[in-house]
């Protein structure tokens, strides 16, 4: 309540809720990655920023994405009840007043079109992962 209860409340409730989820699974990413490729960077005479960007960051987009992949149902439940607690549209006020009518046709509906949202924001992620994954070898 402290931030409204527009667009940037429903926001900063969803970032909140996969702040940490996203954050620790890039940290793992970052500290999984192979001590072999850093040092021969190292070796070649690269400096931070060169270990950075063409060592760590590449390596470690796979905790990224999968925290991303992890945290797109609780961003969108987030949302949801954002909505749900101080709004006039969206869905989570369609899901509320359907469910004050007795409407359980237009509550499934709206689960339904929540469930293709996640489903398409899921796919995204993947297309994204398999863009910047694509110089990693294919496991057997």
């Amino acid at each position: 309540m402290w931030f409204g209860i527009g667009m940037h409340m429903k926001v900063l409730l969803a970032a909140v809720t996969v702040f940490f989820l996203v954050f620790l699974n890039t940290a793992a990413g970052v500290r999984e990655v192979d001590r072999g490729l850093i040092d021969a960077v190292r070796l070649m005479g690269g400096n931070r920023r060169d270990l950075a960007t063409r060592v760590v960051l590449p390596a470690s987009m796979t905790g990224l994405l999968t925290g991303l992949k992890v945290s797109i149902p609780y961003a969108l439940i987030g949302a949801v009840i954002g909505e749900l607690v101080a709004c006039n549209r969206g869905l989570g006020y369609l899901i509320n007043d359907s469910a004050c009518q007795f409407d359980t046709v237009g509550v499934f509906a709206t689960l339904v079109v929540l469930s293709v949202i996640a489903g398409v924001l899921n796919v995204f992620v993947g297309l994204i992962g398999w863009r910047v994954n694509r110089w990693k070898p294919l496991d057997d």
